[in-house]
């Protein structure tokens, strides 16, 4: 495998920055650590010219700094009271797959 010096190729957010004012203080700490972790794998995969991976442990590694920085919400991290609204005319996965099921036999 190729050595990489990771740190000189992880842009890391900007000290101080405004962490979200919901999260828990173990959640920071995560949402911290697997940006780092997430960074690093990202330059391996860089490293051994895995392209494609190395484009979405990216787009994890910024999905991470978003939430902290309060750009992004957590998912289900909605105000009491609202919930999503259910899609009408929909069929459930289930649903669909019995039908073809039943087309096929």
């Amino acid at each position: 495998m190729t050595q990489i010096n990771a740190k000189a190729q992880i842009p890391s957010p900007s000290k101080g920055h405004n962490s979200r004012a919901g999260l828990t203080e173990r959640q920071r700490n995560s949402l911290e650590y697997l940006g780092k972790m997430i960074g690093e794998l990202s330059v391996i995969a860089k490293g051994e010219r895995a392209h494609l991976i190395a484009y979405f442990l990216d787009m994890a590694y910024l999905e991470a700094y978003d939430i902290l920085r309060g750009s992004r919400p957590l998912i289900g991290d909605q105000p009491k009271g609202k919930s999503t609204p259910t899609p009408r005319n929909t069929i459930s996965a289930k649903s669909r797959n019995a039908a073809q099921l039943q087309k096929i036999g």
